[in-house]
């Protein structure tokens, strides 16, 4: 009577061997980067053009069978640069869009976000009854997932845990609770410490499962929707890209999609949209510039468009290894390229929607496509919420008309048209991305929040609310 039901199912039977101990989760003991896209697009050059050896566009973009096949060219022939750390004001047109004070709904959710962590578990543990977690209960819930992997601890400006400093106010050991608390792990594990002989052991890979992020964020933003008359829904066909007769998933973890005003169309299961979507990334590493670099000169080699003699590229500088240096000026090509892809087939989908030329729309697997938010502009913005560590960012992207036209079907427009009056980037990709929100962090996850609501206010503006 004075035991627990997991300590009776651990003991084994008479005759059967006992089970083994269940591991402790490996902790991240990294730098947490966030790499950045560097190369920006001669302005003065159209986009759509392929290297010179290339027969054409259409062939040089379907030699990408893979993420990881994209690189600088590539980009470039699509027209790509990227902008960050630009505030989410800038990427919405002038209005009132964000929660104004007093607003019922946003204070409900800031309240419960605010909730220190530890607070959290201990109500989560049915210690603490006087909190109430409210609609972010399950956010809270898959955090306790992912507490063992991260440490929580602030750092100073020294690069020392500093406990008093970090949003738990003073807090941070007990926060680290669940399967034994990251630095504890890290201990037990001796991950870079020297073993029993003292010898350093090689630290253990990092392998938080990738649902657990997945459900962190999803169950953040879930609750920040409900507001706004939209959802957050899984995929329900395999998303994919279309580049003419060709098709190309693409990743991406989620959709929001508005619920239909109709009372009986919304409990039939159909979806309007799609309003945003959802890319999370599951990288803890990334290659330097210099190895991204490196890898474009063995494709060089490889080719024969560049003599090894040649190059002064040392042969261990094109080794298959990747650079083992993480650094924040990483090059980030292939997060970009997965984010661009998700980002033209968001657009796509929202281009099957009613317009002049065919007013009824398409519906598919119960989704009725519609560009919510875009009104009778030439241009569709469009929005992602990226994750990567335990944080989240908003990219914004404008996509013209035109551009989605020439993918579809590798005709050029017609340059005669008003919209090219006023509008000389028909044929480039801008993204703005914001700050990452770190959502272990109280404070910073309420700014995540309101972000959020900025952009879905705008976007659903007009729409009703259910």
């Amino acid at each position: 009577m004075f035991t627990n039901w997991a300590t009776i199912v651990a003991q084994p039977r008479p005759g059967e061997t006992a089970p083994p101990p269940i591991k402790a989760p490996t902790p991240f003991n990294g730098p947490k980067v966030f790499p950045r896209y560097t190369s920006v697009p001669d302005p003065s050059k159209p986009s759509f053009i392929p290297p010179a050896d290339e027969k054409s566009f259409y062939s040089f973009i379907q030699r990408i069978k893979k993420a990881t096949d994209a690189d600088t060219d590539h980009l470039d022939a699509l027209g790509v640069s990227v902008e960050y750390d630009v505030p989410v004001e800038n990427m919405l047109p002038e209005g009132n869009w964000f929660p104004e004070e007093g607003d019922k709904t946003f204070t409900e959710r800031e309240r419960e976000l605010l909730i220190a962590n530890a607070d959290a578990f201990e109500v989560l543990a049915r210690r603490n009854r006087e909190i109430k977690l409210g609609h972010m209960y399950r956010f809270f819930q898959t955090m306790e997932l992912v507490n063992p992997y991260y440490s929580t601890r602030l750092k100073s400006p020294s690069g020392q845990d500093n406990e008093e400093s970090g949003p738990e106010n003073g807090k941070a050991e007990e926060m680290e609770s669940g399967l034994g608390g990251a630095a504890e792990v890290t201990q037990q594990l001796g991950s870079g410490l020297g073993g029993e002989d003292g010898k350093k052991e090689k630290p253990e890979k990092f392998g938080m499962p990738e649902r657990f992020r997945e459900e962190l964020v999803k169950n953040f933003i879930e609750p920040i929707c409900w507001g706004y008359g939209v959802r957050v829904y899984s995929p329900r066909a395999p998303p994919k890209v279309a580049l003419q007769k060709s098709r190309f998933l693409v990743h991406l973890t989620n959709y929001v999609y508005l619920t239909p005003k109709l009372p009986a169309e919304a409990r039939a299961g159909l979806i309007e949209g799609p309003v945003m979507g959802i890319q999370v990334r599951h990288e803890t590493r990334f290659p330097s510039a210099a190895y991204m670099a490196a890898r474009e000169k063995k494709k060089l080699i490889a080719s024969g468009k560049l003599e090894l003699e040649e190059s002064s590229v040392d042969k261990m500088d094109i080794d298959d290894r990747e650079d083992g240096e993480d650094t924040v000026l990483a090059d980030d090509v292939i997060g970009t390229a997965r984010e661009i892809a998700a980002t033209i087939s968001i657009a796509q989908d929202r281009r099957k929607g009613p317009r002049p030329d065919r007013p009824e729309g398409k519906t598919e697997k119960k989704i009725r496509f519609r560009a919510i938010g875009k009104g009778e502009k030439w241009r569709d913005d469009i929005f992602i919420m990226t994750a990567l560590h335990h944080h989240v960012s908003i990219s914004h992207i404008s996509v013209s008309q035109p551009y989605l036209r020439f993918l579809e079907t590798g005709k050029m427009p017609n340059f005669e048209h008003e919209f090219f009056k006023n509008d000389e980037g028909w044929d480039k990709l801008k993204v703005q991305k914001t700050q990452f929100w770190d959502l272990l962090d109280p404070k910073e996850r309420v700014e995540a929040a309101r972000a959020i609501c900025g952009v879905l206010g705008w976007l659903s503006r007009g729409e009703a609310k259910t």
